[in-house]
């Protein structure tokens, strides 16, 4: 009930330092349960010890996940192979990464290209608005990262790839700041 309450309040935009532990486990506390129940799902990940500082917004990036995890359980329906994995790692110095793959329908390559423009899915029109990825996309950009998807095509499955630049500032002093301004401002 909590992750709910904390994943509906409005985001305020603001990019903070934070660790994408905090933003995997709101996300599995949100999404956890669809996995769970489709026990058919082998869902892993493979997260990085000691991952640095991103600058974010915790909500809006659980939302990626939470996009990525709806479509991957969608296009492994009716795969025989059913997997879905989270994967999270340094890139390099400037760079963390997040893998998000699935087994499913894969993306054709006609259009993997254009997967993160509005109104374009891979799933039937009564399924899928199109709306999902480009929101994604546009989080994504807001956080001065970058975002793309690998396909081999019908029925090969799907990785879709962020990368977040890394936190090179002081987080203490940034934390210390919010402190003494009464903490982060809030929209409502």
């Amino acid at each position: 009930i909590s992750a709910i309450q904390e994943y509906s309040k409005k985001t305020t935009g603001e990019l903070k330092p934070l660790k994408f532990y905090d933003v995997e486990d709101g996300y599995w506390k949100l999404i956890g349960h669809a996995f769970k129940k489709r026990s058919e799902v082998i869902y892993t990940k493979d997260i990085a010890e000691d991952l640095p500082y991103i600058l974010g917004d915790k909500i809006q990036l659980e939302e990626v996940l939470i996009n990525f995890a709806n479509n991957a359980l969608h296009a492994v329906r009716y795969s025989p192979d059913k997997k879905v994995c989270l994967r999270v790692f340094r890139k390099d110095a400037d760079w963390l990464r997040i893998e998000y793959s699935d087994s499913g329908y894969g993306i054709p390559p006609n259009i993997i290209r254009d997967i993160f423009l509005a109104h374009v899915t891979t799933k039937g029109s009564v399924e899928g608005t199109g709306i999902g990825l480009f929101r994604v996309r546009k989080i994504i950009e807001l956080h001065k990262g970058r975002i793309w998807a690998e396909s081999e095509g019908k029925d090969k499955g799907a990785k879709m790839i962020v990368e977040l630049p890394v936190f090179k500032g002081d987080v203490n002093g940034h934390l210390s700041q919010e402190q003494s301004n009464g903490g982060p401002r809030k929209m409502f």
